[in-house]
């Protein structure tokens, strides 16, 4: 076997382990109270005005040649009076250098059932349709290359009669919450869609489960002229979720002292070794209905200065389109959800 032979045959080996990865696993935002929809149905019209309109982009393994990326852009409206939300999303995620590609746009309902005064709980579920491809003619492949270069001519190591898979996507949740305490189970890829790419590709989607909480300390540090404001607090958190037999963990804080914020999060600790631990960096501002926040997250393993670190930007801009003598009524009767931001 030549050099270059080995090298088409280490490709090729990679290009196999992005695939299957890729097919069993979602993208992830560390931030991941800043994607709400993204994660749980029963999370659509949480936001703290009837409308809001979320932005979240990730960048991960930036040592790594290729790019991998995510993008979310989602919009919600809350109708109190129905006790109704309703909200759109669209993702793009792309893995590696083979341009694999997965798009999606999913419209979610969820409902509001108040258990007492001070209690409520959602229900939620998403259909969505989804999209994956892949553009093989950046990889080359060892049949491809010969002790001058490559030879011009089709790959034969593998088949690329299907490179497009388009599914439907089926999602659902439920989350409890009163003022400050809440938590959220949801179930994804429900009906576990299968796909298939290239000529002998078998792919599903398993099903993922996510578990998430947290509770909200407010502490009053107003000044003078705002006595009775709540300018603090303090917001505990943790996210659980397990796909395809791999369980993750994510445990941190938010500390809002208004306009601002700062964060920091583990993920990894204490269900898997250091090897797969992440530490991440929260920073960010609220001005008026706009909030701002960026994540630097750079990995514990041996494989750090490998892979390289992570990168999230969030952006909120919450709307109302009511009128303000109206506003503390329609608080009280949605009671809302204790916001890991504010």
């Amino acid at each position: 076997m030549t050099i270059n032979t080995k090298v088409g045959g280490i490709l090729l080996l990679i290009f196999c382990i992005a695939i299957q990865s890729t097919q069993a696993q979602d993208p992830h935002f560390t931030q991941f109270y800043a994607s709400p929809i993204y994660n749980n149905a029963a999370l659509t019209g949480t936001g703290e005005q009837e409308g809001r309109l979320l932005f979240n982009y990730r960048a991960q393994w930036t040592n790594l040649p290729g790019e991998f990326f995510t993008y979310h852009i989602s919009y919600d409206q809350r109708l109190p009076n129905f006790k109704s939300n309703f909200g759109i999303q669209a993702d793009f995620d792309k893995a590696g250098s083979a341009g694999l590609r997965s798009t999606s746009i999913a419209l979610s309902y969820a409902y509001t059932l108040s258990l007492q005064e001070k209690w409520r709980l959602r229900a939620g579920m998403q259909i969505g349709y989804s999209q994956k491809t892949l553009n093989y003619l950046q990889f080359v492949f060892g049949d491809q290359l010969t002790n001058i270069g490559t030879n011009g001519l089709p790959t034969q190591d593998f088949g690329f009669e299907n490179i497009n898979a388009n599914f439907l996507d089926l999602n659902a949740g439920f989350a409890l919450h009163d003022e400050r305490f809440w938590i959220a189970i949801a179930g994804k890829h429900l009906n576990e869609p299968t796909f298939a790419l290239g000529a002998q590709g078998n792919g599903q989607l398993a099903r993922r489960w996510v578990v998430q909480g947290g509770y909200k300390f407010q502490f009053k540090t107003g000044t003078m002229l705002r006595k009775n404001d709540y300018n603090s607090s303090v917001h505990p958190a943790f996210y659980w979720a397990m796909q395809n037999g791999a369980m993750q963990l994510d445990i941190g804080a938010n500390i809002v002292v208004k306009p601002l914020l700062m964060g920091l999060w583990l993920r990894g600790v204490p269900i898997q070794s250091n090897q797969y631990g992440v530490v991440a960096l929260v920073g960010g501002f609220k001005y008026e209905y706009f909030n701002f926040l960026y994540c630097y997250e750079f990995p514990m393993s041996r494989f750090a200065r490998i892979t390289g670190a992570a990168h999230e930007i969030s952006l909120r801009l919450d709307m109302d389109y009511q009128y303000a003598p109206k506003r503390k009524f329609r608080n009280r009767t949605n009671l809302l959800f204790p916001s890991l931001l504010d």
